[in-house]
């Protein structure tokens, strides 16, 4: 990228690299002396460290083996030595010194004038929970109140302790503030390379303080438990009171209470993280329908934000539990169902014995061959459940109608207990009624049911 950016560079716009281009600069004799030091002997040591400071700094600053170092002309507060163990340091000469202290007194830019313009602004790595929305509340009626514009800072935090990704917060919070600034807390690459943090107050300084319109009366509104960034906003308060063209800007914090007890919600992320740890998905989804404003964001974009959570944190979707079975159900399939399973192997052993092709179908008269190698003669009022089941017609049914009344399958006694598990009791046997000839053994050829 940066060879790609030196290429562009035209008679209007220059633009160098920030590597300096050396070659056979040897301070090997400088730091000797400071790898022999005795830590005990602190006045020994500072004025050799001093000593070697100055060296250091002649030795490379004015070597002239070192090309590029004056491309930034006047302006050029040091350079930066990596160091065979991988550590930073800076080096510097007076001459940098006293040219930096000379531009720092000399008259310089103002950002705005002196005329109140309040930027309240509401930081935290927020996940739009009804915490965070308390918070960011506060925020617009406390600008509100000053006559100011309210703004959302949103760090870009995410992983297993805050496991929502910063689209999907910017995303929500536009959808639960729409009209609000809602931005990112970009993160940063360190010396090392490692990607760190963004720093809020850095970007509260350069993009409200130091562009139009130039707010000098910066309010900051964080919850409870991060109390300890007004530590922060103080030191800003004190670097802007001794620099000239800040000297006019006033930065406050105003503390939100997140416990319930003090007026705050009680909500957390910590707890929406354990509810889809440890709770079955539907508990779970109550849980963070209670925790986000349902209303303004919808229940599916709450599920949206569970799966987003729950990869994140590298949890799978739990299976929902089955309901139970109502006890009636329950009773019949532990005490009908096995019944009927096994006449239906009957019935379809003798069928398949007999070559019967339709088992509804059965005359008086016909011989049957049974499983266990003897016949029977089919009767009028037969069926061939009946027969499997070992229930067979005794008398001629002058109607041909079909059994009336409980299930001729099942015991008296187990009819008895199954009742009194439903709190029923046991149902009379009701009178045949006529029926059609359907699913009995007629005079006729007829169908069972």
């Amino acid at each position: 990228v940066i060879q790609k950016l030196l290429s562009a560079s035209d008679s209007n716009i220059k633009i160098i690299t920030n590597k300096l281009e050396q070659k056979g600069i040897n301070v090997s004799k400088i730091i000797e002396p400071v790898l022999g030091l005795n830590p005990a002997d602190r006045k020994v040591n500072k004025d050799i460290l001093d000593r070697a400071r100055q060296e250091l700094s002649s030795a490379i600053i004015d070597s002239p083996q070192l090309k590029g170092k004056d491309e930034l002309g006047a302006n050029i507060e040091g350079i930066v030595v990596n160091m065979p163990s991988g550590r930073l340091v800076k080096v510097t000469s007076q001459k940098m010194k006293d040219a930096m202290s000379a531009k720092n007194a000399a008259p310089s830019q103002t950002f705005g004038d002196t005329k109140t313009r309040t930027a309240v602004v509401a930081i935290g790595n927020f996940a739009g929970h009804r915490g965070h929305e308390q918070l960011i509340n506060f925020a617009i009626d406390k600008a509100q109140e000053l006559n100011g514009t309210p703004f959302v800072f949103v760090g870009h935090k995410v992983g297993p302790d805050d496991p929502i990704d910063i689209n999907t917060k910017l995303e929500t919070l536009r959808k639960l503030f729409p009209g609000v600034s809602v931005s990112v807390v970009q993160n940063q690459i360190d010396a090392s390379g490692q990607e760190t943090q963004g720093n809020i107050f850095k970007k509260i300084e350069y993009e409200l303080v130091k562009k139009e319109p130039f707010y000098n009366n910066i309010v900051v509104t964080v919850g409870s438990d991060q109390a300890g960034l007004t530590k922060t906003t103080d030191q800003m308060q004190a670097r802007y009171s001794k620099f000239a063209p800040l000297a006019h800007v006033k930065v406050s914090t105003y503390v939100t209470p997140r416990k319930d007890t003090e007026g705050g919600t009680g909500v957390s992320t910590t707890q929406l993280r354990n509810a889809i740890k440890t709770m079955p998905e539907d508990q779970a989804f109550q849980v963070w329908s209670k925790a986000y404003n349902v209303q303004k964001l919808g229940a599916d974009w709450i599920k949206h934000l569970m799966d987003i959570a729950r990869k994140n944190m590298g949890i799978a979707n739990k299976p929902q539990p089955q309901a139970p079975q109502p006890v009636a159900e329950r009773l019949f399939n532990a005490l009908v169902r096995p019944v009927n399973e096994n006449i239906n192997a009957k019935v379809a052993a003798i069928a398949k014995a007999n070559n019967i092709a339709n088992v509804n179908l059965i005359k008086p008269g016909q011989q049957l061959k049974m499983p266990d190698g003897s016949t029977y003669t089919v009767k009028l009022g037969d069926t061939l459940s009946g027969i499997a089941a070992g229930k067979t017609s005794t008398a001629p049914t002058p109607t041909g109608g079909i059994r009336q009344g409980p299930n001729p399958n099942i015991s008296p006694d187990t009819r008895a207990r199954a009742a009194a598990a439903v709190g029923t009791t046991t149902p009379k046997p009701q009178q045949p009624k006529p029926q059609t000839t359907g699913g009995v053994a007629t005079k006729e050829p007829g169908f069972m049911e």
